[in-house]
């Protein structure tokens, strides 16, 4: 505008200075609040990093809370669990995530964050499996566990849209009764279905 040539670069750092000086202040209050929750959900996902020359993988890690709902988002340049150690240093509760080994070391170090397994990425296995018995034509054991486990879960209105997001983070537990007694025994439907 105004016919000034004003380089793309010069443009990106003003855009970084500004979102630096305005929105972390912002930022740093969100993980405030969402650090005296006592649940946090948190995933990290792939994202492409311009490199002079080259492309790299690096991280969008996003750790959401319940009450009051928030997310906050971090942004790495890889998927080291330091990353999420240095994130939740200090803080306590339950700790809902992949069972990544990334987070190894994080329930080592901190035995007050308390691993909780999540649903939707146990489900992604069973229906690996289930997906490549159709081929062949079977039914197995992990067609019921997908089944099973899609009774207890259940989108998020906010995750609807799968061409966004491809993966199954969206999705949260129902508070049923059912639920609760499969989390304190696993194995009781399971093995009253096996034929």
């Amino acid at each position: 505008r105004g016919g000034i040539e004003i380089p793309r670069s010069t443009l990106c750092d003003w855009v970084i200075a500004l979102t630096d000086r305005w929105l972390r202040p912002l930022v740093m209050a969100m993980k405030e609040h969402l650090l005296r929750q006592p649940v946090i959900h948190v995933d990290e996902t792939p994202m492409p990093l311009q490199r002079e020359k080259r492309v790299v993988k690096a991280r969008q890690w996003t750790y959401s809370g319940r009450e009051p709902k928030i997310t906050v988002y971090e942004f790495t340049e890889d998927k080291q669990g330091e990353h999420v150690r240095s994130y939740l240093a200090g803080w306590q509760g339950y700790l809902q995530a992949d069972a990544a080994s990334n987070y190894d070391e994080l329930y080592r170090q901190q035995p007050k964050i308390l691993e909780v397994a999540c649903w939707a990425h146990a489900r992604r296995k069973f229906f690996d499996v289930a997906k490549a018995a159709e081929k062949n034509g079977q039914r197995v054991l992990a067609h019921e566990a997908v089944e099973y486990i899609g009774e207890r879960i259940r989108p998020t209105p906010h995750i609807l849209d799968r061409s966004v997001f491809q993966d199954l983070t969206g999705f949260q537990c129902i508070g049923s009764s059912a639920s609760r007694s499969l989390l304190l025994d696993p194995g009781k439907r399971v093995s009253t279905s096996v034929r």
